[in-house]
């Protein structure tokens, strides 16, 4: 009977113990199967999407993280956003940083000798290679303020229907000819002059190849013309609301702001792409100025 009974009992302990190790095998294998579903998914699926990519969809915060991270020399930032968008499907949220960089190594290495990640890496490498300073220093003086919204891709009708080509960022007074405006990167002056949307403009070409679009200025900076090289935080000139005119030196048909845009070659053609991630990290990149 006692015999009987020990076997039972061992043969419901060993049930159980199976039980448990299985369950242990499901939990800790879970992350495997994600991972291979992600890989058949990722691999297999994934295609470049030119919308998407301009739309540079990544919270700031990662973005922060990626580009601080590469000056130590821990890791590539372009390579980490390349690799994140297509994982992710060009959307790249807020997350804590232990999961920023989580992407395994075979993961990694099937992805990076795709075709589309060596596109979307050069993209994001000449996004981000030469950027140094916000392009609007901090008020030391008046204690004048400046903000912005995501407002790339938003609805414009003058001059025809049309999306917005950049980010605005508006000041506190509204007073033209008060804020400086600086260049974000070293380049050459490319083009300088009257639009009629951008009103008086100045363009930078970065070492990269990325073109930086400075709109609605009140004046330019003394000397500046095209073809001089420029170093990240010179003066360019100074903020103002010029332009929607076909009239040189028009002003007073919006507020005073900076229409700052960017631009990146694409399959040959030079495109718009959303200057908002880039201008909250260089937030705290300001310069300060005094006069």
């Amino acid at each position: 009977m006692h015999g009987g009974r020990r076997r039972t009992l061992m043969i419901k302990g060993a049930m159980v113990l199976g039980a448990f190790l299985l369950l242990v095998c499901i939990v800790f294998g879970i992350d495997k199967i994600l991972e291979y579903r992600q890989i058949l998914i990722t691999v297999q699926c994934f295609s470049l999407d030119e919308e998407k990519m301009r739309r540079f969809d990544i919270d700031p915060g990662v973005l922060e993280y990626y580009i601080e991270e590469q000056k130590t020399e821990k890791l590539d930032a372009a390579e980490e956003v390349a690799l994140h968008m297509m994982v992710l499907d060009y959307k790249i949220p807020a997350m804590e940083p232990k999961k920023r960089g989580k992407i395994t190594e075979r993961l990694r290495e099937k992805l990076k000798n795709r075709q589309e990640y060596k596109e979307l890496y050069g993209f994001y490498k000449t996004l981000l290679a030469d950027i140094v300073y916000f392009p609007v220093p901090n008020d030391l003086k008046g204690h004048e303020t400046v903000g912005f919204d995501n407002s790339w891709g938003g609805k414009r009708t003058y001059g025809g229907e049309r999306r917005h080509e950049g980010c605005d960022v508006m000041t506190s007074n509204n007073k033209r000819g008060y804020f400086p405006i600086v260049s974000i990167t070293d380049g050459v002056v490319e083009n300088k002059g009257w639009l009629k949307l951008g009103g008086y403009r100045i363009g930078i070409r970065s070492k990269s190849g990325c073109y930086y679009y400075y709109a609605h200025l009140f004046s330019y900076a003394d000397g500046i013309e095209i073809g001089d090289t420029i170093k990240a935080g010179e003066l360019l000139g100074f903020m103002g609301d010029t332009g929607y005119s076909d009239i040189e030196g028009s002003t007073g048909n919006f507020d005073v702001h900076l229409h700052m845009g960017l631009y990146v070659t694409l399959e040959g053609k030079e495109v718009s792409v959303n200057p908002y991630p880039i201008l909250k990290y260089l937030e705290k990149k300001k310069l300060s100025y005094y006069f």
